[in-house]
C-alpha cells in the first residue's frame, strides 16, 4: 500500500486502517489526499451503522484536521463540529444523522 492508498484507507476507515495509520505515520513522502463532503458521508454512516463510535469519530477528525497531506478545505466546518462535540451538542445519533442529512443534500446541490 502506498502513502496515497493509506490515506484514502484512513479516511474512508477502511478494513486495513491499522495499517495504513502505520504507513501515514512512517512515510514522509508528499502526497495529498483532497476530502470531499461524499467521503466524510461514509465515515459519518460507519458511525450511525456502529461500525465506529464517538471517539473514534472524534480522533479521525483531530487526526485529519492535522495532517498536512490531507486537504479539508471542502469539510472543515464539519472537522471543526466533529473535534469540539461539546458546541454541537456532542456525538450521538440524532447530532450526526443530522450532520449526514446536511452534507447529501449539499451534495445534491452540487451534482449538475
Amino acid at each position: 500500500m502506498n502513502k496515497q492508498q493509506a490515506l484514502a484507507e484512513f479516511v474512508t476507515f477502511g478494513p486495513h486502517k491499522a495499517q495504513a495509520l502505520n504507513i501515514l505515520l512512517s512515510d514522509n513522502s508528499a502526497v495529498s489526499l483532497a476530502i470531499s463532503k461524499a467521503m466524510l458521508s461514509v465515515v459519518l454512516a460507519k458511525y450511525l451503522s456502529g461500525e465506529i463510535d464517538e471517539d473514534d469519530l472524534e480522533n479521525w477528525a483531530g487526526f485529519i484536521e492535522l495532517r498536512d497531506e490531507v486537504d479539508c478545505t471542502l469539510i472543515d466546518d464539519y472537522l471543526y463540529a466533529l473535534n469540539n462535540p461539546e458546541l454541537m451538542g456532542g456525538i450521538n445519533l440524532d447530532s450526526i444523522g443530522n450532520m449526514l442529512k446536511l452534507i447529501k443534500g449539499q451534495i445534491q446541490k452540487e451534482i449538475p
